[in-house]
C-alpha cells in the first residue's frame, strides 16, 4: 500500500536547544533592534538597513520599502558594522552551532510578501519574534498548508525550501531575528552550505550587488568591505 507522508513545515523547537539562549535574552536583543530601528533604509550593501527580494514584496500603504533586513551575517559572511552597533545579539547569535545568515527582519504595516520558496533544503529558517502587532492574529506567516502567527519572545524553526508567504495587515511594525541553520535531518556544515551556494550564485539579488567571484572572496576573508 503507497502511503504519502506529510513534508514537516514547522520543527519542534525543544529539537534545538539553542531556543533558550535567545528567549532566555529576548529583551536584551530587542533593546539592541530598537537602537538601530530607526537607521535609514536602501537598496545597497551599507551601514543602513537592505530592501528584502523587492520582486516579491507588495505594500498596501505605497512604501517603497516594506520589507527590510539589517544583517549581521550572509552566508558566512559577517556584516561588521551592524555586529559592532549589537554586539549582545551576534554574541548570542554565535552560540548557535550551524548558523549561516541572520538578520533583524521588519515588516512595515500593510505589507504582503508574496509567495515563494527559499533557495535549498540544507538549511531550516528560524524566527525569534521581537515587535508583534498588538493584535497578533493581524500579522502571520503560511508554509505549505500551515498559518501561525507569531508571539512575542517566542523561537520558531521552519523549512522555508516550502512555499511559504507572510503578511503583516496592522498598522504596526513585526520585527524579528531571522537566521539560517544547517538542517540536522541532511548532514551538511554550514561551510558547505554556503560555499555551494556562494559558487553558484544565480540570484538576481546577490548578483546585483557583486559577481560569484566577489562573494567568495568576502566568505574567505569572512566579512563584507567597509560599507558606506
Amino acid at each position: 500500500m503507497q502511503t504519502t507522508e506529510q513534508p514537516t513545515y514547522f520543527y519542534n523547537k525543544e529539537d534545538f536547544p539553542w531556543y533558550k539562549i535567545l528567549e532566555d535574552n529576548v529583551d536584551i536583543i530587542r533593546q539592541e533592534l530598537e537602537t538601530v530601528m530607526s537607521s535609514p533604509a536602501s537598496h545597497k550593501l551599507s551601514k543602513a538597513w537592505m530592501a528584502a527580494h523587492p520582486s516579491y514584496v507588495k505594500s498596501e500603504t505605497g512604501q517603497e520599502i516594506a520589507w527590510k533586513v539589517y544583517s549581521f551575517i550572509f552566508l558566512g559572511i559577517r556584516h561588521q558594522f551592524h555586529c559592532e552597533q549589537c554586539p549582545n545579539t551576534y554574541r548570542l547569535l554565535s552560540q548557535i552551532p550551524g548558523i549561516t545568515g541572520a538578520e533583524f527582519s521588519m515588516m512595515e504595516p500593510g505589507t504582503h510578501i508574496l509567495p515563494h520558496k527559499g533557495y535549498t533544503r540544507m538549511v531550516l529558517r528560524s524566527h525569534l519574534a521581537l515587535v508583534v502587532p498588538k493584535d497578533p492574529t493581524t500579522c502571520a506567516l503560511r508554509v505549505g498548508d500551515q498559518t501561525r502567527h507569531w508571539q512575542q519572545g517566542k523561537v520558531w524553526v521552519f523549512d522555508d525550501s516550502h512555499e511559504h508567504e507572510a503578511w503583516n495587515k496592522s498598522n504596526e511594525r513585526r520585527a524579528v531575528l531571522m537566521f539560517d541553520i544547517a538542517n540536522p535531518e541532511m548532514g551538511y556544515t554550514a561551510d558547505q552550505i554556503c560555499r555551494y551556494k556562494l559558487e553558484r550564485a544565480d540570484d538576481p539579488f546577490m548578483l546585483k550587488i557583486a559577481p560569484p567571484e566577489t562573494w567568495l572572496q568576502w566568505y574567505e576573508q569572512g566579512y563584507f568591505p567597509e560599507a558606506e
